[in-house]
């Protein structure tokens, strides 16, 4: 990191990329960071919910979705929009390993207590897709704009 220069309202950090910093910047999150949001939203839903997988759920995997397409970094974008599934993965496997302590010795009775999960799972999946690609595409056409119109108000 560069130092600061200037007063406190045109404060100016040397970011990773060599460019200025606007002090009123959102929140960029590095890419595992912005995929720890989402499985954290997605396990509040989980939590929520219950053994049975609702509109609750699918209204937290889908706001994970969008906090962590809206906070992560520009470069990790395209690895959060499509991680959902995986997201979903690894908390269905962890609540059937936690509810179903028993199955812990048996494949066969583990992937019996998961499996509903992932074929009642299936639309909160393509919601939270969805929501993170539209994410994307917003960011991507305004980003673009931003960088055709670069407006300095620190002068």
């Amino acid at each position: 990191m560069g130092p600061l220069t200037g007063g406190m309202g045109a404060a100016r950090v040397m970011g990773s990329g060599g460019g200025p910093v606007h002090p009123r910047a959102p929140v960029q999150l590095p890419t595992l960071a912005a995929v720890g949001v989402s499985a954290v939203f997605g396990g509040i839903g989980i939590a929520m919910d219950g053994p049975i997988l609702g509109w609750v759920f699918g209204a937290w995997l889908a706001a994970g979705a969008f906090v962590a397409a809206a906070l992560v970094r520009p470069v990790g974008l395209w690895i959060v929009v499509p991680a959902p599934p995986a997201v979903f993965l690894v908390l269905a496997a962890a609540n059937a390993a936690w509810r179903r302590q028993t199955a812990w010795g048996s494949e066969k009775k583990f992937l019996e207590a998961a499996a509903p999960w992932f074929i009642h799972g299936f639309p909160h999946l393509a919601l939270a897709i969805a929501v993170a690609l539209g994410v994307a595409v917003i960011r991507a056409v305004f980003g673009r704009s931003r960088a055709a119109n670069p407006v300095d108000d620190h002068a």
